[in-house]
């Protein structure tokens, strides 16, 4: 599709922000690449995290700024956002009724990093668990290389097809 036309077939579908999509208007030279990291031995349960890189033709601070506020979120990847900054503060994200949520924010390292923590499961499912979701930028050459590591995911072989979709969604919004 064309810059500023609907994706896909979903209600209220998002829109490119520009030629190629992702997470600015411009994006960088190659593709985002994506990898499961090594299973981590938590003392509760067994635990991985995904990571999802990108670079983009942009400053860093341009880069917090899509990362960090309402708007820059919407450009890119929820249909509606709202951010209360700061470590401490919150992220609402949503894509229409019933699939929407706020999670606290974790880290708050302007420009370098950003993070935010979900919940996820219930005590039937042995949850709750916390699974956090990171961004790291780092300035490259004029450009700027973000990294998403979403961490605390269950290393279950039953969990194999949600992480591998969750890494695609990843490479597709960014």
């Amino acid at each position: 599709p064309a810059p500023g036309h609907p994706v896909g077939s979903r209600r209220g579908a998002r829109r490119i922000p520009g030629p190629g999509g992702g997470i600015l208007p411009v994006p960088g030279p190659g593709r985002a690449t994506g990898r499961t990291l090594t299973d981590i031995d938590d003392a509760e349960r067994k635990t991985r995290a995904l990571e999802v890189e990108r670079e983009v033709a942009a400053a860093p601070d341009e880069v917090w700024e899509a990362l960090t506020t309402g708007p820059g979120l919407e450009r890119w990847f929820p249909l509606k956002a709202n951010v209360r900054s700061g470590e401490g503060g919150s992220v609402w994200l949503s894509w229409g009724p019933g699939c929407e949520g706020a999670a606290p924010i974790h880290v708050w390292d302007p420009p370098r990093r950003f993070g935010w923590t979900e919940s996820h499961g219930t005590a039937e499912e042995g949850g709750p668990f916390d699974v956090a979701v990171d961004f790291h930028a780092e300035e490259r050459e004029g450009s700027t290389v973000v990294r998403i590591v979403q961490s605390g995911l269950d290393a279950g072989a039953e969990r194999d097809e949600m992480v591998d979709a969750l890494r695609d969604g990843w490479t597709y919004f960014l």
